[in-house]
């Protein structure tokens, strides 16, 4: 076993090994081949439903698959390369810049903002309110962050921020 998937899998009918309760992922060596990994990574990333930008530790975006493009009136011109700062408010993006560099120091994977209100930017200027997962990867010794974003509509954002609301505890409380 080796390549993408380190996920248990039996080599002699390319099955996974089910344990009980065992829901993990897993891709089969077969589709581990050299010539199918590209493929099927493309199809994956710009079939996904969400909008999925890719950032390297230079805080660039460096990827942006075709939902993310369109919901947010983007180029690849004019999005690749650039700070993925641009995504966010005018008003937010010092602020966001700051915490960008300090999740860059001890990156993970988790969804952004317990309980904060985040929002979007598209081309226009046009702010949305937005659900964000950060998931980081390497490549070698290239580190990257896929931006998992979805965009909501006021109604979702506000019952969001309600359920927040009522699972936090006040500092003062605890």
């Amino acid at each position: 076993m080796g390549g993408l998937c380190s996920l248990p899998c039996n080599p002699s009918n390319h099955k996974p090994e089910v344990r009980a309760g065992d829901q993990n992922g897993w891709i089969s060596d077969n589709l581990q081949d050299s010539q199918v990994v590209p493929a099927m990574l493309h199809a994956l990333f710009d079939s996904h439903p969400d909008m999925l930008f890719i950032v390297d530790m230079q805080d660039r975006i460096v990827a942006a698959n075709s939902i993310g493009l369109k919901s947010l009136g983007y180029r690849r011109q004019n999005i690749d390369g650039q700070p993925i700062h641009m995504l966010v408010p005018a008003a937010q993006r010092e602020r966001h810049a700051v915490q960008t560099r300090n999740y860059f120091k001890y990156p993970s994977s988790r969804p952004m903002g317990s309980g904060i209100d985040l929002s979007i930017c598209d081309a226009a200027g046009n702010e949305y309110p937005a659900d964000v997962t950060l998931w980081p990867f390497s490549a070698g010794d290239v580190h990257y962050v896929l931006v998992i974003c979805r965009r909501m509509d006021e109604e979702l954002a506000h019952r969001q921020r309600q359920i927040h609301a009522l699972v936090e505890v006040p500092e003062a409380t605890r």
